[in-house]
């Protein structure tokens, strides 16, 4: 052989030799608590005015939420003294569930209805861009309860 042909043929063999692998950054699948703390930040960076009706809606649904995610977060009520129930082993135990429905009750009268079949939009005057972080944080908190009902 040739000192040419042992080139190419060099050549060929290392273009088809596997590329060595590069690193692997594992990234843990999203949980529960991932889609409910991406919805409390989601939340925190809505701004509406607090003098009006929307901003106070908004100022509501923030308190239900805070005591919605300490609930389920904690077992704990975010206000000491509401709805505690005592279990067999004597620990209060909160259900956040209720507390979860409070939330999806104000976001429908903000922004209307999950269902896209649903003719309820919610206030029609909501500003776009409030209107869009709203619906961010309900995707979040839907992921959420999907993955806190599935069995572990």
């Amino acid at each position: 052989m040739t000192r040419t042909s042992i080139g190419i043929a060099l050549a060929i063999a290392i273009s088809l030799a596997p590329a060595p692998a590069a690193p692997q950054t594992l990234v843990p699948p999203p949980t529960p608590e991932s889609h409910l703390l991406e919805a409390k930040r989601l939340l925190g960076d809505v701004a509406a005015a607090p003098t009006t009706d929307v901003g106070r809606q908004i100022a509501t649904l923030q308190i239900h939420f805070t005591d919605f995610a300490t609930a389920f977060l904690t077992g704990k009520p975010a206000v000491k003294g509401r709805d505690e129930a005592v279990g067999t082993s004597g620990a209060v135990v909160i259900d956040w569930r209720p507390k979860y429905a409070t939330v999806e009750r104000d976001l429908r009268s903000l922004i209307g209805s999950p269902d896209p079949n649903d003719p309820d939009r919610g206030i029609a005057s909501l500003d776009p861009i409030v209107r869009k972080q709203l619906e961010s944080v309900r995707k979040n908190l839907q992921l959420f309860y999907a993955g806190a009902l599935r069995p572990r």
